[in-house]
Protein backbone atom coordinates (compact mmCIF):
# COMPACT_ATOMS: atom_id res chain seq x y z
CA UNK A 1 0.00 0.00 0.00
CA UNK A 2 1.15 3.18 -0.88
CA UNK A 3 1.84 5.70 1.72
CA UNK A 4 0.91 9.30 0.76
CA UNK A 5 2.60 12.42 2.39
CA UNK A 6 0.54 15.15 2.53
CA UNK A 7 2.47 17.01 5.22
CA UNK A 8 4.14 18.75 1.95
CA UNK A 9 0.89 19.57 0.86
CA UNK A 10 -0.20 21.97 3.57
CA UNK A 11 -3.56 22.13 2.41
CA UNK A 12 -5.21 23.51 5.66
CA UNK A 13 -2.38 26.20 6.74
CA UNK A 14 -2.32 28.43 3.26
CA UNK A 15 -4.97 30.89 2.30
CA UNK A 16 -5.57 32.25 -1.13
CA UNK A 17 -3.61 35.16 -1.56
CA UNK A 18 -6.20 37.30 -3.88
CA UNK A 19 -7.63 40.34 -1.67
CA UNK A 20 -10.93 40.13 -1.05
CA UNK A 21 -11.70 43.42 -2.69
CA UNK A 22 -10.98 42.21 -5.87
CA UNK A 23 -11.74 38.49 -6.13
CA UNK A 24 -14.59 38.07 -7.62
CA UNK A 25 -17.93 37.35 -5.85
CA UNK A 26 -19.89 34.10 -6.95
CA UNK A 27 -23.33 34.05 -4.18
CA UNK A 28 -24.15 30.25 -3.17
CA UNK A 29 -27.96 30.53 -3.95
CA UNK A 30 -30.09 27.36 -2.44
CA UNK A 31 -31.00 24.94 -5.17
CA UNK A 32 -35.20 24.03 -5.89
CA UNK A 33 -35.72 20.80 -5.51
CA UNK A 34 -39.17 20.60 -7.39
CA UNK A 35 -37.56 18.88 -10.06
CA UNK A 36 -36.17 15.41 -9.74
CA UNK A 37 -32.96 14.42 -11.73
CA UNK A 38 -34.44 11.36 -12.22
CA UNK A 39 -38.00 12.29 -14.36
CA UNK A 40 -35.72 15.61 -16.12
CA UNK A 41 -33.31 14.41 -18.10
CA UNK A 42 -31.98 15.61 -21.25
CA UNK A 43 -33.27 12.27 -23.42
CA UNK A 44 -29.70 12.21 -24.30
CA UNK A 45 -30.02 8.06 -23.32
CA UNK A 46 -33.37 7.53 -24.74
CA UNK A 47 -32.80 7.12 -28.47
CA UNK A 48 -31.84 4.60 -30.87
CA UNK A 49 -28.43 3.52 -29.46
CA UNK A 50 -29.75 2.35 -26.18
CA UNK A 51 -28.92 -1.15 -26.32
CA UNK A 52 -25.49 -0.07 -27.59
CA UNK A 53 -25.21 2.49 -24.48
CA UNK A 54 -26.29 -0.34 -22.21
CA UNK A 55 -23.68 -3.12 -23.50
CA UNK A 56 -21.10 -0.40 -23.51
CA UNK A 57 -21.68 0.32 -19.86
CA UNK A 58 -21.88 -2.91 -18.92
CA UNK A 59 -18.23 -3.47 -20.80
CA UNK A 60 -16.85 -0.37 -18.42
CA UNK A 61 -18.28 -1.25 -15.24
CA UNK A 62 -16.68 -4.92 -15.37
CA UNK A 63 -13.06 -3.65 -16.51
CA UNK A 64 -13.44 -1.09 -13.37
CA UNK A 65 -10.95 -1.94 -10.13
CA UNK A 66 -11.35 -4.38 -7.92
CA UNK A 67 -11.91 -2.57 -4.35
CA UNK A 68 -10.04 -4.65 -1.97
CA UNK A 69 -11.17 -2.75 1.30
CA UNK A 70 -7.75 -2.40 3.23
CA UNK A 71 -7.89 0.79 3.48
CA UNK A 72 -6.75 1.86 7.12
CA UNK A 73 -9.58 4.92 6.93
CA UNK A 74 -12.19 2.97 6.71
CA UNK A 75 -13.31 4.02 9.88
CA UNK A 76 -13.75 7.60 8.95
CA UNK A 77 -15.81 6.84 5.19
CA UNK A 78 -19.02 7.83 6.98
CA UNK A 79 -18.55 11.11 8.43
CA UNK A 80 -16.69 11.59 4.98
CA UNK A 81 -19.79 10.72 3.03
CA UNK A 82 -22.13 12.90 5.07
CA UNK A 83 -19.69 15.65 4.44
CA UNK A 84 -20.20 15.45 0.65
CA UNK A 85 -23.89 14.93 0.82
CA UNK A 86 -24.23 18.31 2.24
CA UNK A 87 -22.06 19.95 0.49
CA UNK A 88 -23.44 18.50 -2.73
CA UNK A 89 -27.39 19.31 -1.35
CA UNK A 90 -25.76 23.13 -1.02
CA UNK A 91 -24.36 23.51 -4.13
CA UNK A 92 -26.88 21.62 -5.79
CA UNK A 93 -25.18 19.18 -7.67
CA UNK A 94 -27.13 15.93 -8.87
CA UNK A 95 -26.57 12.36 -6.99
CA UNK A 96 -24.96 11.57 -9.88
CA UNK A 97 -21.78 13.64 -9.14
CA UNK A 98 -22.15 12.73 -5.39
CA UNK A 99 -22.05 8.74 -6.41
CA UNK A 100 -18.81 9.41 -8.56
CA UNK A 101 -17.15 11.51 -5.98
CA UNK A 102 -17.87 8.64 -3.39
CA UNK A 103 -16.32 5.96 -5.71
CA UNK A 104 -13.24 8.06 -6.39
CA UNK A 105 -12.64 8.54 -2.92
CA UNK A 106 -13.19 4.69 -1.82
CA UNK A 107 -10.62 3.57 -4.69
CA UNK A 108 -8.20 6.47 -3.41
CA UNK A 109 -8.58 5.22 -0.28
CA UNK A 110 -7.77 1.87 -0.59
CA UNK A 111 -4.69 2.43 -2.07
CA UNK A 112 -2.72 5.31 0.16
CA UNK A 113 -2.66 5.60 3.64
CA UNK A 114 -3.55 9.61 4.97
CA UNK A 115 -3.91 11.66 7.70
CA UNK A 116 -6.94 12.13 9.27
CA UNK A 117 -6.89 15.89 9.11
CA UNK A 118 -6.61 15.61 5.33
CA UNK A 119 -9.37 13.36 4.40
CA UNK A 120 -12.13 16.28 4.02
CA UNK A 121 -9.43 17.40 1.63
CA UNK A 122 -9.53 14.39 -0.67
CA UNK A 123 -12.96 14.19 -0.16
CA UNK A 124 -13.11 17.67 -1.80
CA UNK A 125 -11.34 16.64 -4.31
CA UNK A 126 -13.16 13.86 -5.36
CA UNK A 127 -15.79 15.89 -5.54
CA UNK A 128 -14.81 18.50 -7.69
CA UNK A 129 -13.47 15.72 -10.16
CA UNK A 130 -16.43 14.50 -10.13
CA UNK A 131 -18.52 17.84 -11.01
CA UNK A 132 -16.26 18.35 -13.63
CA UNK A 133 -17.20 15.15 -15.49
CA UNK A 134 -20.93 15.18 -14.29
CA UNK A 135 -22.39 18.21 -14.23
CA UNK A 136 -22.54 21.32 -16.95
CA UNK A 137 -19.22 23.27 -17.40
CA UNK A 138 -21.01 26.41 -15.70
CA UNK A 139 -22.09 23.92 -12.49
CA UNK A 140 -18.67 22.57 -11.69
CA UNK A 141 -17.42 24.67 -8.22
CA UNK A 142 -14.87 27.04 -7.98
CA UNK A 143 -12.24 26.05 -5.75
CA UNK A 144 -13.95 29.61 -3.73
CA UNK A 145 -17.23 28.18 -3.84
CA UNK A 146 -15.57 24.66 -2.37
CA UNK A 147 -14.02 26.26 0.54
CA UNK A 148 -17.08 28.91 1.30
CA UNK A 149 -19.71 26.01 1.52
CA UNK A 150 -17.20 23.59 2.99
CA UNK A 151 -16.00 25.87 5.55
CA UNK A 152 -12.16 24.67 4.78
CA UNK A 153 -9.28 27.01 3.83
CA UNK A 154 -8.07 25.43 0.55
CA UNK A 155 -5.02 26.57 -1.38
CA UNK A 156 -5.05 26.63 -4.99
CA UNK A 157 -1.93 25.34 -5.82
CA UNK A 158 -1.92 22.54 -3.44
CA UNK A 159 -5.66 21.38 -4.10
CA UNK A 160 -5.00 21.33 -8.06
CA UNK A 161 -2.06 18.97 -7.11
CA UNK A 162 -4.15 16.87 -5.08
CA UNK A 163 -6.96 16.83 -7.91
CA UNK A 164 -3.98 15.72 -9.92
CA UNK A 165 -3.16 12.64 -8.17
CA UNK A 166 -6.75 11.52 -7.61
CA UNK A 167 -6.84 11.61 -11.67
CA UNK A 168 -3.91 9.84 -11.78
CA UNK A 169 -4.69 7.14 -9.40
CA UNK A 170 -7.99 6.63 -11.36
CA UNK A 171 -5.99 6.81 -14.74
CA UNK A 172 -8.44 9.12 -15.52
CA UNK A 173 -11.79 6.93 -16.01
CA UNK A 174 -13.89 10.14 -14.70
CA UNK A 175 -16.58 8.47 -16.25
CA UNK A 176 -16.86 5.07 -14.78
CA UNK A 177 -20.32 4.04 -14.50
CA UNK A 178 -21.85 3.94 -10.89
CA UNK A 179 -25.35 2.77 -9.97
CA UNK A 180 -26.90 5.60 -10.93
CA UNK A 181 -25.69 5.26 -14.17
CA UNK A 182 -27.59 2.26 -14.83
CA UNK A 183 -30.52 3.54 -12.57
CA UNK A 184 -31.08 6.22 -14.78
CA UNK A 185 -31.21 4.65 -17.78
CA UNK A 186 -33.84 2.49 -16.02
CA UNK A 187 -35.71 5.12 -14.20
CA UNK A 188 -38.65 5.37 -16.83
CA UNK A 189 -39.11 1.31 -15.99
CA UNK A 190 -39.85 2.78 -12.08
CA UNK A 191 -43.41 3.48 -13.49
CA UNK A 192 -44.42 2.13 -17.08
CA UNK A 193 -47.46 2.53 -18.83
CA UNK A 194 -48.65 -0.73 -18.77
CA UNK A 195 -48.63 -0.67 -14.54
CA UNK A 196 -51.34 2.59 -14.51
CA UNK A 197 -54.79 1.76 -13.43
CA UNK A 198 -55.57 5.62 -14.32
CA UNK A 199 -54.62 7.69 -17.10
CA UNK A 200 -55.66 10.72 -14.83
CA UNK A 201 -52.96 13.58 -15.29
CA UNK A 202 -52.31 14.02 -11.81
CA UNK A 203 -52.93 10.93 -10.74
CA UNK A 204 -49.81 9.85 -13.53
CA UNK A 205 -47.43 12.87 -12.48
CA UNK A 206 -47.51 12.32 -8.82
CA UNK A 207 -47.19 8.12 -9.13
CA UNK A 208 -44.31 8.61 -11.02
CA UNK A 209 -42.61 11.65 -8.22
CA UNK A 210 -43.06 9.17 -5.59
CA UNK A 211 -40.88 6.42 -7.85
CA UNK A 212 -38.15 8.54 -8.75
CA UNK A 213 -38.01 9.90 -4.98
CA UNK A 214 -37.95 6.46 -3.74
CA UNK A 215 -35.28 5.35 -6.30
CA UNK A 216 -33.11 8.72 -5.19
CA UNK A 217 -33.24 7.26 -1.77
CA UNK A 218 -32.74 3.42 -1.97
CA UNK A 219 -29.71 4.71 -4.71
CA UNK A 220 -28.35 7.49 -1.54
CA UNK A 221 -28.43 3.88 1.07
CA UNK A 222 -26.00 2.29 -1.06
CA UNK A 223 -23.68 4.73 0.04
CA UNK A 224 -24.12 3.52 3.75
CA UNK A 225 -21.84 0.44 3.25
CA UNK A 226 -18.41 0.40 1.28
CA UNK A 227 -18.85 -3.82 1.03
CA UNK A 228 -21.80 -2.50 -1.77
CA UNK A 229 -18.77 -1.72 -3.89
CA UNK A 230 -17.44 -5.26 -4.67
CA UNK A 231 -20.71 -5.85 -6.35
CA UNK A 232 -21.48 -5.02 -9.80
CA UNK A 233 -22.97 -1.83 -10.64
CA UNK A 234 -25.17 -2.95 -12.59
CA UNK A 235 -26.96 -5.25 -10.31
CA UNK A 236 -26.98 -2.81 -7.28
CA UNK A 237 -29.11 -0.15 -9.85
CA UNK A 238 -30.89 -2.74 -10.91
CA UNK A 239 -32.24 -3.80 -7.08
CA UNK A 240 -33.03 -0.16 -6.22
CA UNK A 241 -35.32 0.34 -9.17
CA UNK A 242 -36.58 -3.27 -7.98
CA UNK A 243 -37.48 -1.84 -4.13
CA UNK A 244 -38.67 1.18 -5.82
CA UNK A 245 -41.01 -0.86 -7.81
CA UNK A 246 -42.31 -2.91 -4.87
CA UNK A 247 -42.33 -0.20 -2.50
CA UNK A 248 -45.57 1.89 -4.57
CA UNK A 249 -47.28 -1.89 -4.91
CA UNK A 250 -45.79 -3.01 -8.56
CA UNK A 251 -44.13 -6.36 -9.93
CA UNK A 252 -40.88 -5.61 -8.38
CA UNK A 253 -38.44 -7.67 -11.78
CA UNK A 254 -41.42 -8.40 -14.33
CA UNK A 255 -40.16 -10.63 -17.25
CA UNK A 256 -40.02 -7.81 -19.34
CA UNK A 257 -37.90 -5.58 -17.43
CA UNK A 258 -35.69 -8.33 -16.77
CA UNK A 259 -35.85 -8.90 -20.57
CA UNK A 260 -34.60 -5.15 -21.06
CA UNK A 261 -32.06 -5.02 -18.39
CA UNK A 262 -30.56 -8.19 -19.25
CA UNK A 263 -30.40 -9.74 -15.66
CA UNK A 264 -32.53 -12.15 -14.40
CA UNK A 265 -34.56 -12.21 -11.48
CA UNK A 266 -32.48 -14.64 -9.27
CA UNK A 267 -29.64 -11.96 -9.61
CA UNK A 268 -32.16 -8.88 -8.46
CA UNK A 269 -33.81 -10.61 -5.75
CA UNK A 270 -31.05 -10.72 -3.02
CA UNK A 271 -29.83 -7.25 -3.34
CA UNK A 272 -32.98 -6.22 -3.29
CA UNK A 273 -34.46 -7.59 0.10
CA UNK A 274 -30.97 -6.27 1.05
CA UNK A 275 -31.79 -3.03 0.65
CA UNK A 276 -35.30 -3.31 2.09
CA UNK A 277 -34.24 -4.51 5.18
CA UNK A 278 -31.60 -1.77 4.92
CA UNK A 279 -34.42 0.52 4.36
CA UNK A 280 -36.29 -0.63 6.94
CA UNK A 281 -33.73 -0.02 10.18
CA UNK A 282 -33.37 3.27 8.91
CA UNK A 283 -36.81 4.40 8.95
CA UNK A 284 -37.11 2.58 12.27
CA UNK A 285 -34.39 4.77 13.65
CA UNK A 286 -35.94 7.58 12.09
CA UNK A 287 -38.76 6.98 14.02
CA UNK A 288 -37.07 6.36 17.27
CA UNK A 289 -35.35 9.89 16.65
CA UNK A 290 -38.40 11.90 16.77
CA UNK A 291 -38.57 14.35 19.04
CA UNK A 292 -41.96 15.18 20.63
CA UNK A 293 -42.12 18.68 21.81
CA UNK A 294 -44.89 17.75 24.43
CA UNK A 295 -45.43 14.89 27.19
CA UNK A 296 -43.85 11.81 26.41
CA UNK A 297 -42.20 8.39 28.14
CA UNK A 298 -38.95 10.51 27.98
CA UNK A 299 -39.81 13.50 29.59
CA UNK A 300 -40.90 14.09 33.08
CA UNK A 301 -44.27 15.40 34.41
CA UNK A 302 -42.56 18.43 35.89
CA UNK A 303 -40.85 19.72 32.60
CA UNK A 304 -42.65 22.15 30.13
CA UNK A 305 -43.43 21.06 27.00
CA UNK A 306 -40.74 23.45 25.03
CA UNK A 307 -37.88 21.74 26.95
CA UNK A 308 -36.94 18.63 24.54
CA UNK A 309 -35.81 15.55 26.02
CA UNK A 310 -32.55 14.09 26.25
CA UNK A 311 -30.97 13.37 23.19
CA UNK A 312 -30.97 9.72 21.72
CA UNK A 313 -27.70 7.60 21.16
CA UNK A 314 -28.98 7.33 17.94
CA UNK A 315 -29.80 10.99 16.88
CA UNK A 316 -26.34 11.90 15.30
CA UNK A 317 -26.30 8.56 13.20
CA UNK A 318 -26.62 10.56 9.52
CA UNK A 319 -22.95 11.75 10.82
CA UNK A 320 -21.76 8.45 11.88
CA UNK A 321 -22.24 5.65 9.51
CA UNK A 322 -20.57 3.16 11.93
CA UNK A 323 -24.60 2.73 13.26
CA UNK A 324 -25.78 1.92 10.17
CA UNK A 325 -26.78 -1.74 9.19
CA UNK A 326 -23.93 -4.04 7.92
CA UNK A 327 -25.58 -7.10 6.77
CA UNK A 328 -22.85 -8.21 4.53
CA UNK A 329 -20.79 -11.06 6.15
CA UNK A 330 -17.61 -9.41 7.88
CA UNK A 331 -15.04 -11.25 5.92
CA UNK A 332 -14.50 -9.05 2.97
CA UNK A 333 -14.88 -11.27 -0.41
CA UNK A 334 -13.72 -9.88 -3.94
CA UNK A 335 -16.09 -9.11 -6.49
CA UNK A 336 -15.68 -12.47 -8.58
CA UNK A 337 -16.59 -14.53 -5.91
CA UNK A 338 -18.75 -12.58 -3.96
CA UNK A 339 -21.83 -13.93 -2.28
CA UNK A 340 -24.99 -12.27 0.42
CA UNK A 341 -26.12 -13.95 3.05
CA UNK A 342 -28.52 -12.16 5.36
CA UNK A 343 -30.44 -13.54 8.37
CA UNK A 344 -34.13 -14.10 7.83
CA UNK A 345 -35.14 -13.47 11.08
CA UNK A 346 -33.14 -10.14 11.59
CA UNK A 347 -36.00 -8.14 12.72
CA UNK A 348 -38.40 -9.46 15.11
CA UNK A 349 -40.61 -6.31 16.71
CA UNK A 350 -43.04 -4.68 15.24
CA UNK A 351 -42.30 -1.54 13.53
CA UNK A 352 -45.04 1.10 11.95
CA UNK A 353 -45.07 0.89 8.28
CA UNK A 354 -45.23 -3.08 8.60
CA UNK A 355 -48.19 -3.78 6.28
CA UNK A 356 -46.30 -2.10 3.18
CA UNK A 357 -43.19 -3.37 4.17
CA UNK A 358 -44.67 -6.84 4.17
CA UNK A 359 -46.15 -6.47 0.88
CA UNK A 360 -43.24 -5.60 -0.87
CA UNK A 361 -41.55 -8.27 0.77
CA UNK A 362 -43.67 -10.81 -0.79
CA UNK A 363 -43.24 -8.61 -4.34
CA UNK A 364 -39.45 -8.85 -4.05
CA UNK A 365 -39.68 -12.41 -3.06
CA UNK A 366 -41.87 -13.33 -6.02
CA UNK A 367 -39.01 -12.46 -8.27
CA UNK A 368 -37.06 -15.77 -7.22
CA UNK A 369 -37.56 -18.42 -9.41
CA UNK A 370 -37.47 -20.98 -6.26
CA UNK A 371 -40.60 -20.24 -4.40
CA UNK A 372 -39.93 -19.05 -0.19
CA UNK A 373 -40.43 -21.11 1.87
CA UNK A 374 -41.19 -18.03 4.24
CA UNK A 375 -44.59 -18.24 5.96
CA UNK A 376 -47.07 -14.70 5.49
CA UNK A 377 -46.91 -12.22 8.35
CA UNK A 378 -49.56 -11.55 10.15
CA UNK A 379 -50.47 -8.10 9.91
CA UNK A 380 -52.27 -7.85 13.37
CA UNK A 381 -51.05 -6.74 16.65
CA UNK A 382 -49.53 -9.13 19.78
CA UNK A 383 -51.76 -9.92 22.37
CA UNK A 384 -50.38 -7.42 25.18
CA UNK A 385 -50.59 -4.47 22.09
CA UNK A 386 -54.42 -5.72 21.37
CA UNK A 387 -55.29 -5.95 24.79
CA UNK A 388 -53.51 -2.35 25.30
CA UNK A 389 -55.65 -1.05 22.37
CA UNK A 390 -59.05 -2.23 23.73
CA UNK A 391 -58.27 -0.29 27.06
CA UNK A 392 -57.29 2.85 25.01
CA UNK A 393 -60.39 2.51 22.93
CA UNK A 394 -62.26 1.79 26.67
CA UNK A 395 -60.74 4.74 28.33
CA UNK A 396 -61.74 7.24 25.76
CA UNK A 397 -65.36 5.43 25.30
CA UNK A 398 -65.59 6.08 29.09
CA UNK A 399 -64.27 9.76 28.70
CA UNK A 400 -67.30 10.34 26.28
CA UNK A 401 -69.49 9.17 28.07
CA UNK A 402 -69.01 10.93 31.16
CA UNK A 403 -69.40 14.52 28.90
CA UNK A 404 -72.81 13.94 28.01
CA UNK A 405 -75.60 15.54 29.53
CA UNK A 406 -78.72 14.21 30.41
Amino acid sequence: MESLNMSKLNLSSVRNTVPGDNAPKQDISEPKYESNSFTDLDGEYHCEYREDIWKSLLEQDAEKPIIHLQSPQLEFRGSLVQQLRDVTKKLGLTIATLHSAVAQLDLFMDAHRLRADRLTHVALACLSLAAKSEEKFSRAPTLKTLAKVSGIQLCGKTFRQLEWMVGQHVRWRLLTPTPVTFAALLAQYVVADCDLTTRHPKFVRRFRRDGAKLLEAYLDLTLSDVRLKVVESVDVGCACVACARAALGLRAWPAWLAAVAGRAPGAVAPLASLLQRMMQILKSRETENEVDPGYNARTSPNATPCISPPPSPYETYRSDVSCRPRHVSESYPVRSDFTINFDENILNQYIPGQKTYCKSTRLIDAMNSVPSTSMAVKRTLDGNDRMLDIDRKRYRLANQMSQVVL
